[in-house]
């Protein structure tokens, strides 16, 4: 196995073959078919949809010279395929000497596959006088050297000893015959050992189109080709399929796309290449990719080249993958072409947010898509679903929080559907049917096998309950609507879209369909015999059809189609995003202005806030300092306040009580030797040292109120006619605030 890296955008269409020898293209052989009515083709709607013909087709697309030669015959026991020569015991038939062993030996069989299902045993043959005979056939096609594959019996609606027979058969095919029996048991079978009614074809003994789809796959699996595998002569290498492993709708970041590559004839050691060419016709572009082997592939070998692409986003690429060699013989190194597509998978980025404490948390995400859902989550790996929306509300926070949260692709919900038998014998203008609700379901829409081409509208009705006892009674009916449609040929079925119906566990809903042209015609299958199709979640019962409209019934009739209906909670839809992490942090800075403090007439005070996108202080300051200077209050207590708001637009607040008091001593001032005289004074004082340092000098009350201010520069100052009393002088320099009490006499 090679890997290499490819960074292209890629999804989704493959194919799947058994693990055939390549050199068996190359190799052609003769299969001879024996049996009864199931491979002689009876069932299915269509010759071409019956095992054997599949199988041809399958044959001839590895080697269209392989040939398959059909003997069997409807109603035929083994007797009637054993040899020219056999003598069978009293009472049993004789052999068919134009179908049987001997005509396939005459033929020139390559190998012979014998079919017979269960009519021996309707005939009453026991287990022993089957075996007998499926050993005599063996021997015949040893003495030839022809490989002979026994298919075992297929289950019946028969009696419970009839079935017993069939069981018994079956083992004893499979233990003796091993890796040369043909299980054609297993899965069709239902409990009871009849045929499973998604397999019948109507009449409880032959198998419908899909069934002999399975039994088609289950003879390619045998691998019989690989048998008559020769080499060829020349090397000649071959594309054999593409492969994307698991893939799912949305794609995936790391997808394995394998190329299988084979060699049918001889070793060539020269190197050579596979070339991954791609078209996106989204995004109009291309993209290619080569990966080297750098030695040849022995012969009739296979190997895988790997490419890993990306198919996460949305895409719709037309893919060729294809050789690229020295090989001689160019017309043989085939290509290989698929189709991928991938609606994208949801993409969700990781989203954090910043609230206010104690205010109002919503975590709010967005998605790629509209028709994309979130689902929130407490944590990482948390089964509990917290909310399913665009938004989750969780109310007042004062602390951090965090939330997970998917982006989910689809609807959230399962769907399922529920298919009949396509197989129709007969072409009417309307049936009725009930749907037995199993569990609670939603009913979407329904698809009708139509008989008539072209446009065509399907009026539908419903009544809750059995439609039987109102065929013919419209009342009793509600009008679900109409729908129109393009069927392109006779035979297909056709897709209805009608509202929703919830229905219930144990609830019955009739429906009625017909179509609006009283000539067209839908079809359906007249078997003798009620039958039902379901599951656990739903159950479609065999109906009636009736006349144009609401007219004449015909009991019973089977409804082909398919019910197509969606039940309980899905949170991951169809595809989901990786869980994400999304917080929301609660801003709550540690802002305060201080401790409530005082300061004396001749002092000042710087208050500070934190860095913030703006500031409103209570004096109207909108800086982020302010200087609470004495001179500016009167003697007492002042509330100083802040209001902030920060870089995430959260407010908040604080305030401080500053008290302004009295000083306790007059200050001296030893550095400018400031002085005045006399004191107390009759209203007039001489200021002593030097004046040329003060800037201002204040009368203040022992309020602290301004009485009066001194213009400067002063040597004499007068206060006559200001009251006697204590005051304080305030005297301010450059460097200091020089403060004494005068007493004006």
């Amino acid at each position: 196995m090679r890997t290499f890296f490819l960074l292209i955008l890629f999804f989704f269409s493959f194919s799947i073959f058994a693990q055939i020898n390549p050199c068996a293209k190359t190799s052609n052989f003769h299969l001879v078919v024996l049996g009864s009515s199931t491979a002689a083709g009876s069932g299915p709607s269509r010759s071409d949809s019956a095992w054997v013909n599949r199988y041809r087709k399958y044959l001839q697309s590895i080697n269209p010279l392989n040939q398959v030669t059909n003997l069997a015959i409807g109603g035929t026991s083994t007797y009637k395929i054993m040899p020219d020569w056999f003598i069978p015991p009293t009472g049993r038939p004789t052999t068919n000497t134009s179908n049987n062993i001997s005509e396939a030996i005459r033929l020139n069989a390559d190998v012979v596959i014998v079919n017979m299902p269960s009519n021996d045993a309707a005939a009453g043959y026991d287990v022993n006088e089957q075996m007998s005979n499926f050993i005599q056939l063996k021997m015949v096609a040893d003495s030839f050297n022809v490989p002979l594959f026994i298919c075992t019996t297929q289950p019946r609606n028969f009696s419970a000893a009839k079935k017993i027979i069939q069981i018994q058969t079956r083992d004893s095919i499979l233990n003796y015959f091993g890796t040369r029996a043909i299980d054609f048991w297993t899965g069709f079978a239902d409990t009871n050992n009849s045929i499973k009614s998604i397999f019948d074809s109507g009449d409880g003994v032959h198998m419908n189109d899909a069934a002999h789809n399975r039994l088609n796959k289950i003879v390619i699996n045998l691998n019989i080709p690989n048998l008559f595998a020769d080499t060829l002569s020349y090397t000649d290498y071959s594309i054999l399929e593409t492969n994307i492993d698991n893939p799912t709708l949305c794609g995936k970041l790391r997808q394995d796309y394998q190329v299988v590559y084979s060699n049918a004839g001889v070793f060539n050691s020269d190197s050579f290449k596979i070339k991954l060419s791609a078209f996106d016709s989204i995004n109009n572009s291309q993209y290619d990719s080569v990966i080297s082997i750098p030695i040849g592939l022995q012969a009739c070998m296979i190997d895988t080249a790997t490419f890993e692409l990306k198919t996460n986003f949305k895409c719709h690429y037309k893919l060729k993958a294809f050789i690229i060699s020295n090989d001689s013989i160019k017309q043989n190194d085939t290509s290989h072409y698929s189709i991928i597509k991938s609606i994208g998978q949801p993409i969700l980025k990781n989203q954090s947010d910043t609230i206010c404490i104690n205010h109002q948390a919503t975590f709010k995400a967005r998605n790629k898509l509209h028709t994309d859902t979130l689902v929130w989550y407490s944590t990482q790996n948390s089964t509990q679903i917290l909310h399913i929306g665009d938004s989750l509300p969780i109310g007042v926070l004062n602390k951090d929080s965090t939330v997970y949260v998917e982006n989910v692709r689809g609807p959230l919900h399962f769907a399922e559907s529920i298919i009949t038998n396509n197989n129709s014998n007969i072409n009417w203008n309307g049936m009725m049917f009930n749907l037995i609700a199993k569990d609670s379901i939603i009913l979407d829409s329904l698809s009708v096998k139509l008989f008539s081409s072209g446009f065509q509208k399907v009026h539908a009705y419903y009544i809750n309950g059995n439609y039987k006892g109102s065929e013919n009674t419209q009342s009793n009916w509600t009008f679900w609507g109409v729908d129109s449609i393009q069927v392109n040929k006779s035979g297909d079925l056709a897709n209805l879209n009608y509202s929703d119906l919830n229905l219930k566990p144990n609830d019955t809903l009739g429906i009625y369909l017909h179509l609006e042209n009283s000539n067209s015609r839908l079809s359906y299958l007249s078997s003798g015999t009620t039958y039902y199709t379901g599951n656990s979640k739903l159950e479609i019962e065999s109906g009636t059809g009736i006349g144009y409209t609401f007219g004449t019934t015909y009991n019973p009739r089977n409804f082909c189609g398919e019910i197509f209906y969606h039940y309980g909670f899905n949170p991951k839809g169809l595809c989901n995003s990786d869980r994400k992490e999304f917080k929301i942090h609660v801003n709550n800075p540690q802002f305060s202005l201080g401790n409530d403090t005082s300061i004396s007439l001749n002092e000042s005070l710087m208050l500070s806030a934190p860095s913030s996108s703006s500031y409103l202080w209570s004096n109207g300051s909108m800086q982020s300092q302010i200087i609470i200077d004495s001179a500016n209050f009167k003697i007492g207590t002042h509330l100083v306040s802040l209001d902030i708001i920060d870089f995430n637009g959260c407010t908040y607040s604080d305030s401080i009580q500053i008290t302004i008091t009295l000083p306790t001593a007059i200050e001296s001032n030893t550095i400018t030797n400031l002085g005045f005289a006399p004191n107390p004074s009759k209203g007039q004082i001489d200021l002593l040292g030097n004046i040329s340092d003060i800037l201002s000098i204040e009368l203040l009350d022992l309020k602290g109120s301004l009485v009066k201010s001194i213009l400067i520069p002063r040597k004499t100052i007068h206060l006559e006619g200001i009251p006697k009393g204590l005051y304080f002088l305030r005297i301010r320099t450059r460097s200091e605030v020089f403060n004494s009490k005068l007493i004006l006499e």
